[in-house]
């Protein structure tokens, strides 16, 4: 293993005890009876709301989530798009980072927040249009997927799927902390805190909580 190798794993290492420090203290991993509202139901969720209430702290994490993507994916980036909530508000500092280490000559890095309507992610007609290229003269913008967690990797793929389908090109995901169990199949795919947790999910109509009536848990 070469020095800068074993220097990244040192740092992979400090900054994944850092992260589940940071998940224990805000007690982001919660049990009950959870509706991942994507048709599948689970015991334990990993939820992120706490991370979001310090501004500076999404700020700080951005930072540190930009740095573990790739440089060759950071340079290509053209617009960052972020599922609700948390991912929307990443988006946008992540797309300000990315932007801060351009070139003045340079186009802009865009932000697209992607919303839900009728219980499915979409996006608003201008930033169709802007992930498409009609308002440039290049086809298909490269574009960074950007969430605060990542429980089932639904999100995401959906998320994926939306931006191809209006003609943009995915480049790469990225969140805060990742459930690895469930996001084995995605393609440059990075965090900065990984819990190794059988997320125990279930579709809805075999969720045993559902047959006894179990309520779903609030939070």
């Amino acid at each position: 293993m070469s020095w800068l190798s074993l220097r990244q794993e040192q740092e992979q290492k400090i900054r994944q005890e850092a992260m589940l420090g940071m998940m224990l203290e805000l007690d982001l991993m919660l049990e009950g009876h959870f509706d991942f509202g994507n048709g599948w139901h689970g015991t334990t969720y990993l939820n992120a709301h706490p991370l979001l209430d310090d501004p500076y702290r999404i700020y700080q994490l951005t930072e540190e989530l930009k740095g573990v993507i790739p440089i060759d994916i950071r340079e290509k980036v053209q617009l960052v798009a972020g599922p609700i909530t948390g991912g929307v508000l990443l988006a946008k500092d992540m797309a300000v980072a990315l932007d801060r280490d351009r070139k003045r000559e340079e186009k802009r890095v865009r932000l697209a927040p992607v919303y839900k309507a009728d219980g499915q992610l979409a996006l608003r007609t201008h930033y169709r249009k802007l992930i498409a290229g009609d308002f440039g003269d290049l086809k298909g913008m490269k574009v960074l997927i950007v969430d605060d967690v990542c429980n089932t990797g639904n999100t995401l793929r959906a998320t994926t799927k939306l931006i191809e389908e209006v003609g943009g090109h995915v480049l790469g995901t990225a969140v805060l902390y990742d459930r690895l169990a469930t996001t084995k199949d995605l393609e440059n795919h990075f965090f900065l805190g990984q819990v190794d947790v059988d997320p125990e999910l279930v579709e809805a109509d075999k969720c045993l909580c559902n047959r006894i009536h179990l309520p779903i848990t609030q939070f």
